[in-house]
């Protein structure tokens, strides 16, 4: 197992094989897991992803446990992203907890929402993206939440993803 420092007294562990340690906060706090922070590993070479979490699964126990069981996907993502999105619905203002997969090979990509237990529900399948982009990174950027860079040419654009996984384009430099 590699370890990865999420920032917490704790270095979590992805298993063996993992290509991507993705952190987030995907655990839902009122769940067996009450994470204080999270993790998805996932394993390019064979597709498989999983979740897991640093909080208490016992009683006096606090140390990093797997939520939910193994994701296995139909291709090979070259990245992966956490896009937490503020949402005020009813009813309560809550955050959607989105991860996007994307395969600079084919230019596809799969948004995902998770249900903070472990399981993935598909939002939305995207094909015809450009399949240079070296670097994606999720955070809030005015309106976008998504910075799609291409290191080679130096270019970047702005997207904003929503909730039901539509991404628009917000702005682009060169």
């Amino acid at each position: 197992m590699f370890k990865f420092d999420i920032g917490e007294w704790v270095p979590q562990e992805c298993p063996i094989g993992s290509t991507h340690a993705l952190k987030g906060a995907f655990a839902d706090p009122e769940s067996e897991a009450q994470a204080a922070a999270d993790l998805f590993c996932y394993n390019q070479t064979i597709r498989t992803g999983a979740f897991f979490a640093m909080g208490k699964k016992e009683p006096g126990e606090n140390s990093p446990h797997r939520v939910g069981e193994d994701h296995t996907f139909g291709r090979r993502w070259t990245h992966l992203v956490f896009i937490p999105v503020f949402s005020l619905a009813s009813p309560e203002p809550h955050t959607d907890k989105l991860l996007l997969f994307y395969d600079a090979i084919s230019g596809m990509a799969e948004v995902y929402e998770t249900d903070g237990n472990g399981k993935l529900s598909l939002k939305k399948q995207h094909s015809g993206w450009r399949t240079y982009w070296t670097q994606i990174i999720g955070g809030q950027f005015g309106k976008a939440n998504l910075l799609f860079y291409d290191v080679v040419n130096r270019v970047g654009a702005f997207y904003a993803l929503s909730k039901l996984g539509d991404i628009e384009f917000i702005e682009s430099w060169v």
